[in-house]
């Protein structure tokens, strides 16, 4: 699943991964988090560790090259 997955625009149309913002990369994320907190909370905290890596990354590099690495 990418983010852009379920995030859309104004239009109700799909946003593009590299259209989306740091602030969607982030929302998207805790989704897929609580969909994991849900269906199986064993993965919750490898989860959790990787979105402090991306929140960490976020604050030091541009969207796309998150996006690039995720």
């Amino acid at each position: 699943m990418l983010p852009s997955d379920l995030i859309y625009g104004p239009d109700r149309k799909q946003v593009k991964p590299l259209q989306l913002t740091f602030a969607q990369v982030m929302l998207v994320n805790f989704k897929i988090l609580e969909s994991i907190m849900t269906n199986n909370r064993s993965e919750a905290p490898d989860y959790l560790h990787y979105l402090k890596i991306l929140t960490i990354k976020g604050t030091k590099l541009q969207t796309k090259a998150i996006l690039a690495c995720d």
